[in-house]
């Protein structure tokens, strides 16, 4: 299956050098469609064999927890339910892979992947390469993008960064080699959407990147 995904990546890539050097924008997004659909199948493909093995083992009773026999008298009803359904399933940790074709930006670069298993590591790293291809207008530009607790850059953190209802400060971590911080202490949906936005406002290609969150346990 992946073998067939990144066959067809690079295709679609080709295709989409060439409606650029033609012109042709409706061509672009429409394969550009085409990239982030493959993204996603690669995606929920990694989740599905993750999801097969989980079971593999399950059967071959690795996952098994010993149990423990309880005599309760005949004139006892019990009614006992799976502490598991009782407090209900949490929700799985993500990060964010990001995927950039810096050849389409005509920068002198090839076909990069960003990731880190923690989703703050993936967005300082991804700033910092950023920063470091593009300059100092990555930082002006994401500067300027509001979240919903504050900017999402800020040479001032300690300021912009209060929560306060708690009288204390949110998470963050500093861009390296940069006089700025990024907020971290958000949802991996937020720094997805924040870096689609700073992306789009940098004048990337479209169809030349990828930002796509990603179950931690897959990886």
């Amino acid at each position: 299956m992946n073998a067939k995904i990144n066959l067809l990546r690079s295709q679609i890539r080709k295709k989409i050098t060439e409606a650029l050097q033609m012109g042709d924008d409706e061509e672009v997004v429409r394969l550009s469609s085409f990239l982030t659909k493959l993204k996603e199948l690669e995606i929920a493909n990694q989740r599905l064999e993750s999801e097969v093995t989980e079971i593999a083992r399950s059967l071959n009773g690795e996952n098994e927890s010993p149990t423990q026999n309880i005599s309760v008298p005949r004139n006892v009803n019990v009614r006992i339910q799976s502490t598991s359904i009782r407090k209900g399933r949490k929700k799985p940790p993500t990060t964010f892979q990001t995927e950039i074709d810096w050849s389409m930006n005509g920068q002198p670069y090839g076909t990069e992947v960003i990731f880190e298993k923690f989703a703050s590591n993936s967005l300082v790293r991804l700033l910092r390469r950023l920063h470091e291809v593009l300059g100092n207008r990555v930082l002006s530009v994401a500067s300027q993008i509001l979240i919903n607790r504050g900017p999402f850059i800020s040479q001032n953190p300690k300021q912009d960064y209060i929560n306060h209802s708690k009288g204390e400060l949110y998470p963050y971590h500093q861009i390296p080699e940069t006089p700025y911080s990024v907020l971290t202490g958000n949802t991996t949906k937020e720094k997805v959407d924040a870096l689609k936005t700073l992306l789009s406002k940098l004048g990337l290609v479209q169809g030349s990147y990828t930002v796509i969150k990603v179950d931690r346990r897959t990886v």
